[in-house]
């Protein structure tokens, strides 16, 4: 749960979201994935408001990330099914008839997220890595205007992990990537490089503005409620923290 934020997001800018557990980051994803709407305030996506639009035309211009997609999806999706019905937020093949374009254009992103070979695959006997890039690649499908991420890195392991924010990169980088972007996540690491602007949400407490700007040893400090240091290494930010907070900040 979060409140008192204001925030405005250009086209063009990538922003990283990171916080603590609870404040609300995955409902801030849902709300701007158009999932969720606000129990109190404006938001505002591509001219239209939440809440005063056809969820079905905003849903269509937003690729969408979420580890819940890879449960309601059902177990015998193939890969390529998974990714080509991204565009209509699709959940079962039998309810749509596939163009040949579409599933060509969804083995071309299972290219670029290295897992071609798997396109005939069940997502249920995929590894939970390989599921969550081929989530990622059913995010921008369609080339969405807006790409909105929940925790693509969550509970994978030190390899999937870079596999996946690889993966985030080649798909960023494919003519030139959505106009907005927003990635979540509990760790400054998994954030990727390419991000040029962060939001930190806290207790009581946010920041938002250009990485180079805010993602700083103080800021990361206020927003976990302990100190923490910042390392950099190819673009990307790593954090130790104390154990417990020893001063009030």
């Amino acid at each position: 749960m979060f409140q008192g934020l204001d925030l405005v997001v250009e086209s063009g800018q990538r922003v990283g979201v990171i916080g603590p557990n609870g404040v609300g980051k995955s409902t801030l994803a849902a709300i701007l994935a158009g999932r969720l709407r606000p129990s109190a305030g404006t938001v505002e996506i591509l001219g239209m408001t939440v809440g005063k639009v056809d969820i079905r035309r905003l849903r269509s211009q937003i690729g969408f990330f979420s580890d819940d997609l890879a449960r309601q999806l059902v177990p015998e999706t193939t890969a390529i099914e998974a990714i080509a019905m991204g565009k209509n937020a699709g959940l079962r093949a039998a309810w749509f008839n596939l163009p040949d374009q579409d599933r060509d254009d969804a083995a071309e992103l299972l290219r670029l997220v290295d897992l071609f070979e798997k396109r005939e695959s069940p997502i249920a006997e995929l590894s939970s890595g390989q599921r969550n890039r081929i989530l990622l690649a059913r995010a921008f499908f369609g080339s969405p205007r807006v790409i909105v991420l929940d925790e693509p890195a969550a509970h994978l392991d030190f390899g999937a992990r870079e596999d996946m924010i690889a993966s985030l990169e080649a798909l960023m980088a494919r003519q030139g990537g959505p106009d907005a972007f927003l990635v979540v996540s509990h760790h400054t690491e998994e954030i990727p490089a390419t991000v040029s602007h962060m939001l930190l949400l806290g207790s009581g407490y946010s920041v938002f503005g250009p990485k180079t700007e805010v993602l700083n040893a103080d800021t990361v400090s206020k927003v976990y409620g302990r100190r923490v240091a910042l390392a950099s290494l190819l673009g990307r930010t790593f954090a130790v923290a104390e154990p417990k907070l020893a001063d009030p900040l």
